[in-house]
């Protein structure tokens, strides 16, 4: 067994869920895409006789790792380090893809072997309600989560395509502001009333018809008006709780984009960060240029690639 492992992952965009508190049928669901930047990579260290460093300044990172090592008694002692990490809150998935991430590199430094998917979602503690970000660590691409039924801990897989490789996300998002986590999520979530079932159809037709089939046929056009449809439809339902179709201090962003035209603009999970598929880098630069022009350093701005490979095992020492 290696000394070191160090295993990397991308970002994770959600557009938002199928349903919510439906009368019949799975809950939650919705679809996303795993981008490259930003990402986070952490390395497992086996240690004998000496105390476990730790590069995680929050202390989150060993707390993940000795989460999964309850179910995993062993005599090597392991330390973690987080060499790169995703923003927190800003709607990129950034909690479940360190800890999966974690238990990755502890399974492969123990085991010489990547765990089970199902197993680090259970043990860690993923996928609660949405599946995207467990199976994107997985698979990558972009990821259809059929939702949860009763009894199940995790939603099912429905479809998982890989993206065209020419089409770039520009991540836009408000500096220093962050979108709802933790114990305001889940009371936001308490109060948010159910989806009704015409939003559901609609939002299932958008994805079944125009999403899944402009992926498959490189079609960025259908894909650009189905992405901002499904965007704004979701928005529309969470309205109430966050200040307007996106998060309220994303909306000025949002409305810049569409007034520019580009329909293919949705938040990401609560925000505040907003996801701009355009089709190619050089799109994506002019877009960028533009915004900056406009907002200064009120706006942050990254341009990202699809990630159609699941995480990697980046070295082994």
């Amino acid at each position: 067994m290696p000394p070191a492992t160090t295993v990397a992952t991308g970002a994770r965009l959600h557009f938002g869920p199928l349903a919510w508190k439906p009368e019949s049928g799975p809950d939650f669901g919705g679809w996303g895409v795993m981008i490259d930047r930003p990402r986070c990579v952490v390395r497992i260290t086996r240690e004998t006789g000496t105390a476990p460093a730790n590069a995680s300044p929050s202390g989150r990172a060993v707390q993940l790792l000795a989460r999964w090592l309850r179910e995993r008694p062993q005599s090597d002692r392991l330390a973690v380090e987080v060499l790169e990490s995703l923003p927190d809150h800003r709607g990129l998935g950034s909690g479940t893809q360190l800890a999966l991430a974690i238990g990755a590199a502890a399974g492969l430094s123990l085991d010489a072997r990547m765990p089970r998917l199902s197993d680090l979602a259970r043990v860690l503690e993923r996928g609660a309600r949405s599946a995207v970000g467990v199976y994107g660590f997985e698979q990558g691409g972009l990821i259809v989560d059929a939702g949860k039924r009763p009894g199940e801990s995790l939603g099912r897989l429905a479809a998982r395509r890989p993206v065209p490789r020419t089409w770039r996300f520009v991540l836009a998002w408000p500096a220093g502001t962050q979108g709802l986590a933790g114990d305001a999520e889940a009371s936001a979530f308490r109060t948010l009333p159910p989806f009704p079932q015409a939003l559901t159809d609609r939002l299932s037709r958008l994805l079944l018809c125009d999403v899944l089939p402009a992926v498959d046929h490189g079609d960025f056009d259908g894909f650009a008006g189905g992405l901002g449809e499904y965007g704004e439809r979701v928005g529309r339902a969470f309205e109430s709780l966050q200040g307007g179709v996106v998060h309220a201090a994303s909306l000025p962003v949002w409305n810049a984009v569409r007034r520019r035209g580009v329909a293919g603009v949705a938040q990401t999970s609560w925000g505040p960060t907003l996801a701009i598929v355009q089709p190619d880098a050089a799109a994506a630069e002019t877009l960028c240029a533009d915004l900056r022009d406009e907002f200064r350093d009120s706006v942050e701005l990254l341009v990202s690639q699809p990630l159609n490979q699941g995480a990697a095992i980046v070295g082994t020492e």
